[in-house]
């Protein structure tokens, strides 16, 4: 069912042959054997690179990139990969945008709007299935007023997502809550009591755990520690204990 229409030879790669032409009712790129189809583009327009496991990888340069966007046949793997702006910077790079718009701005939109990017898990009956995500969300529902937040979501078994914590732009951080009050919230996630507990953990079995009071000077004002080794608790004003 393949009727070639091009045939291309290089004879600096032992003539090697390539050919372009028909694959049943498909348009096809592929070699001599018509066994590893390079390109095709099929009845329902559809373009598919590697059919029939070629191994061939897919690649795009830029113009300081020969892997700005390359996708590894063999490995099942996506590399994005740029140049620094900068050998000396001390900031990131952008490497990867994801966007949403209105398809509309005559009018104010909605707050939580935003791109989201998800990740889904193995799952014996839903294979695979949504897993946890990570989403930029607009604030504010003023078409002029650009707040952002970075939300994070989890699944309970299911194909719901959940928000499990949430960065605002103000740099507040809330767990099980989508509008923390102050720098750090903490709610409980109601199971089984509704209870909350938090947790300091040493990686020593005499370790200490700390918390520490400081200005905006980071000048130290005050704690509480617990020491892991004689199980005691100390709390200090400046350096003095009490």
């Amino acid at each position: 069912s393949n009727t070639p229409i091009l045939k291309f030879i290089e004879s600096d790669q032992s003539d090697k042959e390539y050919n372009i032409g028909s694959f049943g009712a498909a348009f096809a790129v592929y070699d001599a054997s018509n066994t590893e189809f390079r390109y095709i583009i099929d009845t329902n327009g559809n373009h598919i690179f590697n059919e029939g496991s070629a191994d061939c990888d897919f690649r795009i340069e830029s113009n300081d990139s020969d892997h700005i966007f390359y996708i590894n046949a063999g490995t099942n793997e996506v590399l994005m990969q740029r140049s620094l702006s900068s050998d000396t910077t001390t900031s990131p790079d952008t490497v990867l945008k994801l966007a949403t718009k209105y398809a509309s701005t005559g009018a104010n939109g909605g707050a939580g709007a935003g791109p989201r990017l998800e990740f889904q898990i193995p799952d014996d009956e839903t294979n695979p299935i949504t897993g946890a995500a990570i989403a930029g969300l607009k604030e504010n529902g003023d078409d002029s007023n650009a707040e952002a937040a970075l939300a994070f979501y989890i699944s309970q078994n299911d194909t719901t997502l959940d928000e499990a914590m949430r960065i605002t732009s103000t740099g507040r951080l809330g767990f099980n809550t989508s509008s923390p009050a102050d720098a750090i919230h903490f709610k409980s996630s109601g199971s089984p009591s509704g209870d909350i507990r938090f947790i300091l953990e040493t990686a020593a079995t005499d370790g200490n755990c700390t918390i520490d009071f400081r200005n905006s000077a980071s000048t130290f004002r005050g704690g509480i520690l617990y020491d892991t080794d004689d199980n005691t608790l100390q709390f200090k004003v400046n350096t003095t204990e009490h």
